[in-house]
């Protein structure tokens, strides 16, 4: 008769299991804990909640929101890119949480880049709704002329709309699921 039925082999290793992820919880729990406190004492002494709950008062109650058919002819999108703008805008909202009607065109960027926290200056919703709506991927060198551009850090918001639908949008074709590259068609592909 064996020393250890298969059973009890496998309630032996259920019990290790469970000692291991115990034990494991043990060991992190402390660095979790102390990783919190860390994070809730910087943020109180940097002032970006205060900061960040202030912007978005004003954004969202302190002033009257601007109807999507107002912001595009603010910004001077005609009826193609108008909705290209919207996009923009909604993916910034997004982004940023507040409602798309409370981004006006004058916002400044360095605010609504530092509104989004710990992320700075995320581009990538706006790139991914973009793509979305064209139906095909915008390629990485113009993503990172965009990136470089002036509008892109400084300026206000109805600058960087126009100028993204410009650089980012400016050759529409019907989607075939191929990129956009610089010159509007397919970027060539090293073999």
């Amino acid at each position: 008769m064996p020393l250890l039925t298969e059973r009890t082999a496998l309630a032996i290793r259920a019990y290790l299991l469970v000692f291991l992820v115990a034990l494991v919880l043990l060991i992190s729990l402390p660095f979790l804990i102390f990783g919190y406190f860390l994070e809730v004492v910087l943020d109180l002494a940097s002032g970006e909640s205060a900061w960040y709950r202030k912007q978005r008062e004003s954004m969202v109650e302190g002033r009257r929101g601007t109807p999507d058919a107002e912001f595009a002819e603010m910004v001077g999108a005609d009826a193609d890119d108008a909705r290209f703008v919207l996009a923009i805008r909604e993916a910034m909202a997004a982004s940023i949480g507040v409602p798309n009607e409370s981004i006006q065109p004058q916002d400044r960027m360095a605010d609504l880049w530092r509104m989004q926290g710990g992320i700075g200056w995320d581009v990538m919703p706006i790139v991914f709704r973009l793509e979305e709506m064209l139906g095909a991927r915008i390629d990485s060198s113009t993503l990172q002329r965009f990136q470089l551009g002036p509008e892109f850090r400084r300026g206000d918001f109805g600058e960087f709309a126009t100028s993204a639908v410009k650089l980012l949008v400016r050759e529409r074709k019907p989607s075939s699921g191929a990129d956009l590259g610089r010159d509007g068609g397919p970027p060539s592909r090293p073999a």
